[in-house]
């Protein structure tokens, strides 16, 4: 039998930076136990058989496994699952992170981590800047290609852009990224208009 209840976890549309989602894993936290106990499991204090990451693709596995404190052969913990699932949101290259478990014939439990990666920042370039240069707007924001695609990092960017042409004294300045191609080809382009 194969537990599909979420532990714990992040869902997509929620970010990490945002405190909203430690309510929903408070609230699912404290669901779990009638649930599961509803089904006649409780995987408390079972011993862990095996330890499972899913969905893993560009990300790799030992990053993941590091913030993982349950091993094979410890008991089952429920908070200590929880403490894992809250750091592995936040290395930032997740959109969701769930775990579940599925109990074995000989009373153990398979701990099971289903993650959804991120898409990642192919590309970063800039659009219609004439008056700053592409390699100083570079130097003006903390993204890179190869990071996770977050609308707050992004909006974090747009806003270092416009601050640094009204450093400079250009103070009619318009950035946008282009959101069709980013979620077309992961490339983020910031349109400028001077």
């Amino acid at each position: 039998m194969v537990l599909n209840t979420p532990l714990i976890g992040r869902r997509p549309g929620l970010n990490a930076h945002k405190p909203v989602w430690l309510f929903v894993v408070i609230a699912v936290t404290a669901l779990l136990p009638k649930h599961v106990i509803g089904q006649g499991i409780d995987p408390a204090h079972r011993p862990i058989h095996e330890i499972r990451i899913e969905g893993l693709n560009k990300v790799p596995v030992q990053l993941v496994r590091n913030q993982i404190r349950l091993s094979q052969g410890d008991p089952y913990d429920a908070q200590v699952v929880e403490a894992d699932i809250v750091r592995i949101t936040h290395l930032g290259r997740f959109s969701s992170v769930f775990a579940r478990v599925e109990p074995q014939s000989d009373g153990s439990v398979v701990l099971i981590y289903a993650v959804t990666e991120q898409p990642l920042l192919a590309d970063i370039q800039f659009v219609g800047n004439k008056k700053i240069s592409d390699q100083d707007l570079l130097k003006e924001i903390s993204l890179r290609p190869g990071d996770p695609v977050d609308k707050f990092p992004i909006d974090d960017a747009m806003r270092a852009v416009e601050a640094t042409y009204q450093r400079r004294g250009f103070f009619v300045v318009e950035v946008q990224p282009d959101e069709k191609l980013l979620a077309e080809s992961n490339i983020l382009i910031f349109k400028i208009r001077e």
